[in-house]
């Protein structure tokens, strides 16, 4: 075999275990590296959510911002509180344990204008939000500080993704506000209230502790304590399903086809 030949397979077998070598150590450099990250996030997670020692300060006495959040000039926020990228919080006040995922809008001026012939004049938003402890807040989410009082979230309340909340709404404690609802200004939520995904309430109206509003429901009155409703306009649940089982008797009815009653 030619000298040249054979010099060209053994440079090829050496940059060949050469590499093999180098992806080698490169793989355990990193997964080291990895290790590390993953041992220090933890430790940190750990002191984050450990309680303080009685007379000294909390190791969480500092809150967990996320790249681009933005937390506006007087704003209070608690201890053990999580602010997610490129969230913002203005004119707010928040308490302890409070997560807020990324994204979220805290503290933005209310919808209101005094509608007018000439035009519509913008009627200043100069109250805030109040956020209590143990509150979630999911990605995306906006809630508008209040005109002249307050805005309120209760303690423990958990808010999905993509939900509206006007000004001067009051939301009670422990609540859950499903995705895509809407809550329009001045509505107060007694606690345990249940909004299902993409409801929605007119403004000014209250909605009873422990009630339950159906995905896609809007409430245009109040709604009692305990209470279930459903449908556009809301009403009570049973309601609403006699209203469906004779809306589809009539279609069907209107196409000839039998309805499940006897035939004869």
């Amino acid at each position: 075999m030619d000298h040249g030949i054979v010099a060209a397979i053994l440079l090829g077998i050496c940059q060949i275990v050469t590499t093999i070598g180098v992806c080698y150590w490169l793989r355990r450099l990193l997964n080291a590296k990895q290790a590390e990250i993953e041992n220090r996030a933890t430790d940190l997670f750990r002191q984050w959510m450990e309680p303080p020692e009685e007379g000294k300060p909390s190791k969480a006495a500092e809150i967990l911002d996320a790249a681009g959040a933005v937390i506006g000039a007087r704003v209070t926020i608690g201890r053990q509180c999580y602010v997610g990228p490129l969230a913002t919080v203005t004119h707010a006040l928040v308490g302890d344990r409070v997560i807020i995922h990324s994204g979220v809008r805290i503290g933005q001026d209310g919808f209101g204008f005094a509608m007018g012939q000439s035009g519509h004049l913008k009627v200043p938003q100069i109250g805030r939000v109040i956020v209590q402890d143990d509150v979630e807040i999911g990605a995306n989410t906006t809630i508008d500080r209040g005109a002249l009082k307050d805005t309120i979230i209760g303690e423990g309340t958990k808010i999905d993704n993509l939900v509206q909340i006007g000004h001067n709404v009051i939301v009670g404690r422990h609540c859950v506000i499903v995705a895509h609802t809407g809550i329009s200004g001045s509505t107060e939520l007694g606690d345990f209230v249940v909004m299902g995904g993409q409801s929605g309430t007119v403004g000014h109206i209250k909605i009873g502790t422990g009630a339950q509003i159906a995905g896609a429901a809007h409430p245009t009155h109040d709604v009692p304590a305990g209470a279930r409703y459903g449908g556009t306009p809301a009403k009570p649940l049973k309601d609403w399903a006699r209203e469906l089982a004779v809306l589809n008797r009539l279609a069907l009815t209107r196409k000839g086809e039998p309805t499940g009653g006897d035939d004869g």
